[in-house]
């Protein structure tokens, strides 16, 4: 790439590429910067700059910057699929895929732009259309196994030409990732033509591919549960952050257990921005804290932060979130955010928390189906899942004595059920007046980036809960490990 570049290019390029190894990523971008004004035109400073931009989440530069290349030079992919990228994070999906557009009319389209167009309208709902795009991405490239995975959940009845095609990737796959995929995808396709035992067989073949792709030890993480309660053990919060314009609405959970109906609901009211799964929270406390101990992983710097860190944590926070702040309250959905709620009552006391549970097995097998991004690493065998299940219960047990009057409880069986009381109480709690429309959540045109996309675009439905009985067997183990949560759950909830 460097080759057609001038030598002070290249050594320019390659100093803001060390930088930015080392953390120094205002500098590298202040390097980039310059280097651009004097070379307009030199397309790796951008691309680098695009990537820079993307992952400190600078989407309005990273948007300027995008179409400015684009004004200079129109056939400069990496610039357009830049632009794509940042308006889909900004949740200006219909203007992504317009941009988008040019690029699938040239002469030679690639099939991960009809991928990435599919995406983009299964994200607003539109899964019809979405279903064509994925199935013309395919017609470009039958071997792009994502693509199996991303239609999956549009394909309403799988036929035998969906199944024969997609298991005849499977025999000639040779990669763990797009093996993964190709099963998780025929899991989907068997279970929604009712064949249960086809699709956990598929599920397990994929499951064990995925993991094998993972550096994963759940003892690190039972441990880490155990040292973040011993950690944060008393009910010490900061002063109000008197920058704070909108209240932010952290929603947190295992994954599965109803975060994303929770937001969709609440996103509904007039008064509430949906933020999705942000980063900012980790993003603010990396900004925040000293050098000394921005060394040490967490929970151990919380040892030693005093009140001041907390308060830069969280003015870093709302600096970042500041795009979400157009309506009173806006929602935090990361459901791991869950460990981090001593974090969160420090650094942002008038923050509300909304915990989401859902029946033991229902929340396992539902984790164990789906295929997640690298951070969901507990969810591909069975004992580990559950292990993590109890070792979650217990931090959250936790929470919920040292802060009793702070956490919002919700619990997935009773919304599906008693739907109105339940959103009304939750808005209560939170301080938000009744909305009808929060009962028309399947309504909301937002975009969904989760897996739970198509499931929050129709009205509530009570056929998920007890789903995990149509495997009974063999979810059994897991079970067995389990009983004792699973006997107060069922018993506090009279399921």
């Amino acid at each position: 790439m460097l080759a057609s570049l001038s030598a002070e290019e290249s050594a320019t390029i390659a100093t803001a590429q060390l930088a930015w190894r080392r953390g120094q990523t205002d500098l590298a971008q202040q390097q980039l910067k310059t280097l651009l004004q004097q070379a307009p035109y030199c397309q790796p400073a951008y691309e680098m700059m695009f990537a820079l931009l993307g992952s400190a989440r600078q989407y309005p530069a990273l948007l300027t910057l995008a179409e400015h290349a684009n004004s200079l030079m129109p056939q400069f992919i990496a610039a357009t699929l830049a632009k794509v990228n940042c308006l889909r994070a900004l949740q200006q999906h219909e203007r992504a895929i317009a941009a988008l557009a040019p690029l699938l009319k040239t002469d030679a389209p690639k099939a991960d732009w009809f991928m990435l167009k599919g995406l983009l309208l299964k994200e607003i709902g539109q899964f019809s259309m979405a279903l064509v795009s994925f199935n013309q991405a395919l017609s470009f490239d039958e071997k792009l196994y994502e693509a199996y995975w991303l239609r999956a959940d549009t394909l309403n009845k799988p036929s035998k030409v969906d199944i024969n095609q997609m298991q005849q990737q499977l025999e000639h796959c040779t990669d763990d990732r797009g093996y993964a995929q190709l099963c998780y995808a025929l899991a989907r396709a068997f279970e929604k033509n009712q064949d249960f035992s086809e699709s956990f067989s598929f599920l397990t073949r994929g499951a064990n591919a995925k993991r094998r792709t993972l550096r994963f030890n759940i003892e690190t993480d039972v441990a880490e549960h155990q040292h973040i309660a011993r950690v944060f053990n008393k009910t010490i919060t900061s002063t109000a952050n008197s920058r704070q314009i909108s209240t932010p609405v952290f929603i947190c959970g295992l994954p599965r257990s109803g975060t994303t109906l929770v937001e969709q609901i609440l996103s509904s009211h007039p008064d509430v921005s949906a933020g999705d799964e942000l980063f900012e929270l980790a993003q603010a406390t990396a900004d925040s804290l000293p050098a000394q101990l921005n060394q040490i992983k967490f929970p151990l710097w919380a040892e030693h932060a005093d009140t001041a860190v907390y308060q830069t944590i969280g003015q870093r926070y709302l600096q970042l979130t500041e795009r979400l702040q157009k309506t009173p309250y806006f929602t935090d959905k990361m459901p791991l955010n869950y460990k981090a709620i001593g974090v969160i009552r420090q650094a942002l006391p008038q923050a509300k928390i909304v915990y989401c549970q859902r029946h033991p097995m229902d929340t396992v097998f539902s984790c164990y189906k789906q295929l997640f991004a690298d951070g969901i690493a507990f969810s591909y065998q069975l004992d580990e899942l559950a292990s993590y299940y109890r070792s979650h219960h217990n931090l959250m047990q936790h929470w919920l004595a040292l802060y009793p009057n702070d956490i919002i409880v919700v619990t997935y069986e009773q919304l599906v059920r008693h739907q109105e009381r339940e959103t009304r109480e939750l808005l209560c709690h939170l301080g938000l007046s009744w909305d009808p429309s929060c009962l028309q959540f399947h309504k909301n045109s937002r975009a969904v980036y989760t897996v739970s996309s198509t499931q929050v675009r129709q009205p509530l439905y009570s056929q998920s809960i007890g789903y995990w009985q149509h495997y009974a067997e063999q979810l059994q183990p897991a079970a067995t490990q389990l009983q004792d949560l699973i006997d107060i759950y069922e018993q506090s909830y009279a399921l």
